[in-house]
């Protein structure tokens, strides 16, 4: 009684000095005629106002709790005996006590006045919702309302209603919003409770964030911004479900593997700035990694032998060009497809949080604190989480069938991308080591399933004739390669920076960056402790995937790139799971401090500038439809100017037939222009050995038809490093057999000498 009597306390003192930081606009009055000189003076405010204000901080903290006493009793009630004996009343026991919900419930309501207040100072919002919320709390406190953790369905549920809100209201600040989002969700949540039903009142809500799909980039700019539609979702189909619906089984499998997985693609695709801005970004030197060796494909080349895919057939053009094959022959098209198909990593990071814990609901979270911290949105990590998530219920259910599905799906994880799956392949490996006393079947059915594809796809490069380049190219070639493209040890983050010393950074370890580099450091110990203990079946997931993550840091090795934060999310709250399961000291404080870690109100922020958002976020982009190829897309304006250049050039000095060499990184001409690349590489830094530059040499010397070279001042630079410095022969080859005959702003070609 007494600990839930503090609790209520505090929890008003925190809502009165909320509502006295609220009053400040209104005791604030300007400095009057003849007020004493000062710096209040100066900055014209009254001098009284810093005492008024001060008092009625004091006051309304240290009274609020007083005024609220009643109403701290009747919440922190709890149920007493009634009088045993004669003189007890016919029917008497005991009397039904004040819900935890009800206390929990009011107490968070007092957290919420003062996470507004925070944000905007606005009594009547500070107030009135606190409020009424607290009474009517108060009335319902005996209604038992069965709140289980299927209630996670309500995250989706109120982030769904809320933008829903945005869309119907969107002059109303983002933060009023989510106050009123949630009352009609809470509202909803308590009202279907009175309909009888076997089920749990969360099922109620099996259907309602589906709304999110209505919202996505899939309907048109009018329909996926209309909200009303999304507001039916969360407001009519619980009442129709808690009728209708009679199968928890069904239910709960539906939520698990359809319901959850549609409402993670569809909110990554909804709060995205891809959607709201209407069409995908297009980099002249990231896409030139995957487009130009598109347009080569269709041109009937081949992988490896004409053009080398460095990061992985599929990340490098190979998806472009099934994109080009289905859709057309856009940049739109081909980066639309990498935005559908990289929205999947969404579903991959549920599906690994359910695996690991066991439940879908803390699936759900997992991928709403990924969501939250960050995780990677490219194409070339889908298949590898999507692997992980088969070895992680392999090693949790004991089947080694899955492994063999593991094994199938690591070998195009290889196929798409050749250090994800260097990766998959590490972790695949552990977990097949571990699978004790089972090993051996483990490893003869990984085996089987690696054979299963690996068998067939170096047959088909056998018969393309690619077979030889293929284990060249990727076993020596590319690795040979990591040098050019090595940055230093370690940038540590601003907040770090600011305070490098131990443990003075630890403040910053849960804040923006910072979180990153002190979630790993702490899954690589605690993966190196779970290697050391017995196995154990529920702790063997978290092994793997702390493998997983421990492995990818070499990621950051090379470009300093995070690619480890898929991970994260589903160590750190499965670990949070399962601590909570177990009622372990430290689960209200690991809570809090991965709540604080996902900056949810810099979230919301970010989720009402997104929503209101239409056309680029930025000044600077433009559209190129007279390029047929650049359609669809958003391109940096300095970089159409660019492409209007050299497609002058092009239409006025180049048969049709004909083509260059790029010097300069921007290998997505070849792509727009529709012209041959005459080399392997589509960038200087993939040829700086003296084999690799005598070979491109070699290769413009025997073509015929090179009858220009694009080459600096104009292009792009990996980490500064000068084109000329990087592969000193090709330029030395350039500026004998070449000779300056165009230059328009930044594009600079060369004409050849000679026939």
């Amino acid at each position: 009684m007494k600990r839930r009597d503090s609790l209520l306390f505090a929890a008003f003192a925190l809502w009165g000095l909320a509502i006295a930081i609220s009053l400040a606009p209104a005791i604030e009055k300007p400095a009057p005629p003849g007020q004493l000189p000062g710096l209040a003076t100066q900055i014209g405010i009254d001098a009284h106002f810093p005492f008024r204000f001060f008092t009625a901080l004091v006051l309304i903290t240290l009274l609020l709790p007083l005024v609220m006493r009643p109403i701290a009793r009747l919440l922190a009630d709890v149920a007493t005996a009634a009088p045993s004996g004669r003189g007890a009343a016919e029917g008497s026991g005991t009397h039904k006590s004040t819900q935890p919900w009800a206390r929990n419930a009011a107490i968070a309501a007092c957290v919420v006045a003062f996470w507004f207040v925070v944000i905007e100072r606005n009594f009547l919002w500070t107030f009135l919702p606190a409020l009424l919320a607290i009474i009517a709390f108060v009335l319902l406190r005996r209604v038992t309302m069965h709140f289980t953790r299927r209630d996670w369905i309500l995250l989706p549920t109120f982030l769904m209603t809320l933008l829903a809100l945005i869309d119907i209201a969107h002059d109303i600040p983002v933060q009023r919003l989510t106050i009123l989002a949630a009352a009609i969700v809470l509202a909803t949540r308590i009202a279907i409770t009175v309909i009888p039903s076997p089920l749990t009142p969360a099922l109620a809500f099996l259907i309602a964030p589906l709304g999110l799909a209505l919202q996505t980039s899939f309907f048109s700019r009018d329909q996926r911004y209309f909200g009303w539609h999304a507001l039916v979702f969360a407001v009519v189909t619980p009442f129709v479900l808690r009728v209708v619906l009679r199968n928890e089984r069904r239910a709960v499998k539906l939520l698990a593997f359809v319901i959850y997985p549609i409402v993670a693609y569809s909110y990554t695709n909804a709060m995205s700035v891809t959607t709201a801005e209407g069409k995908e970004r297009l980099d002249f030197f990231e896409d030139s990694h995957s487009l130009p060796i598109a347009s080569e494909y269709l041109r009937g080349e081949h992988p490896y032998r004409d053009i080398l895919p460095v990061h992985g057939l599929g990340e490098d053009g190979g998806l472009d060009y099934l994109a080009m094959q289905i859709g057309g022959v856009t940049a739109g098209n081909a980066l639309r497809a990498r935005f559908v198909v990289e929205t999947l990593n969404s579903i991959a990071i549920y599906a690994l949080g359910a695996a690991v814990t066991g439940s879908p609901d803390a699936g759900i979270v997992t991928y709403f604190f990924s969501n939250l911290t960050g995780f990677t949105r490219m194409p070339r990590a889908t298949p590898a989480l999507l692997t992980l998530v088969l070895i992680v219920a392999a090693i949790r259910k004991r089947d080694t069938r899955l492994l063999m599905y593991a094994g199938a799906s690591a070998v195009l994880c290889g196929v798409v991308s050749l250090d994800f799956g260097f990766y998959t392949f590490i972790a695949l490996t552990v977990a097949v080591l571990r699978f004790a006393p089972r090993r051996i079947e483990a490893i003869r059915r990984t085996a089987i399933g690696i054979a299963i594809v690996a068998v067939p796809l170096f047959i088909a490069f056998a018969i393309f004739g690619v077979l030889g380049d293929f284990f060249r190219s990727t076993f020596l070639e590319i690795p040979a390669m990591g040098p050019a493209y090595t940055q230093n040890l370690f940038t540590p983050p601003p907040s770090v920076a600011e305070s490098p010393s131990f443990p003075e950074f630890l403040p910053a370890a849960i804040r923006g960056e910072t979180f990153k580099y002190i979630a790993w450091c702490g899954i690589a110990i605690a993966t190196s402790v779970l290697l050391a203990r017995p196995r154990n079946r529920r702790r063997e997931p978290f092994a793997i995937i702390g493998v997983f993550t421990v492995v990818m840091a070499i990621s950051y090795a090379e470009r300093h790139h995070l690619y480890f934060l898929d991970a994260v999310a589903p160590m750190l709250i499965g670990g949070a799971f399962i601590a909570i399961r177990k009622r372990a000291a430290l689960a209200p404080a690991l809570v809090i401090a991965l709540i604080l870690a996902a900056s949810p109100t810099t979230h919301l922020g970010v989720l009402g500038w997104v929503r209101k958002l239409r056309g680029p976020a930025e000044e600077g982009w433009t559209t190129v439809n007279d390029v047929p190829r650049a359609r669809g897309a958003w391109i940096r304006e300095r970089e159409a100017i660019e492409l209007a250049s050299a497609r002058k050039y092009a239409a006025l000095s180049l048969q049709h037939d004909e083509t260059y060499v790029d010097f300069t990184n921007r290998a997505i001409l070849y792509y727009f222009l529709n012209r041959d690349n005459p080399i392997r590489h589509v960038e200087v830094a993939y040829y700086e050995s003296e084999e690799a530059q005598r070979a491109v040499i070699a290769a413009i010397e025997r073509n015929p038809k090179v009858r220009a070279a694009l080459v600096p001042p104009g292009g792009i630079l990996v980490d500064g490093v000068p084109h000329e410095m990087r592969a000193p022969l090709v330029w030395a080859y350039l500026q004998q057999h070449f000779t300056p005959d165009f230059e328009e702003g930044r594009v600079v070609f060369w004409r050849r000498i000679g026939p």
